[in-house]
């Protein structure tokens, strides 16, 4: 017999937290890549919302540029084609 856990992931009742919240949709989590339930948009189970031990700080300087050059390279392979 498949559960509903199963099929649609974890289920919380946890209050709202970063990219959590409950409701009653199919999701996948952008941290573990889990399914689960929750609201529409959420980003994130209940699990990753609530691990302190997350770095949640916002990228440096250095990450932007590095996210900036990264994204560059694809897009200028991309165009070569």
């Amino acid at each position: 017999m498949i559960s509903t856990e199963d099929l649609f992931g974890k289920i919380s009742n946890l209050p709202p937290k970063y990219g959590w919240q409950a409701g009653g949709y199919s999701c996948r989590c952008i941290r573990c890549n889990d399914r689960f339930q929750g609201r529409k948009r959420a980003s994130e189970c209940a699990d990753c919302a609530y691990d302190e031990t997350i770095d949640r700080s916002p990228p440096t300087k250095e990450d932007l540029e590095l996210w900036n050059k990264m994204l560059d390279d694809i897009i200028g392979k991309h165009n070569e084609k």
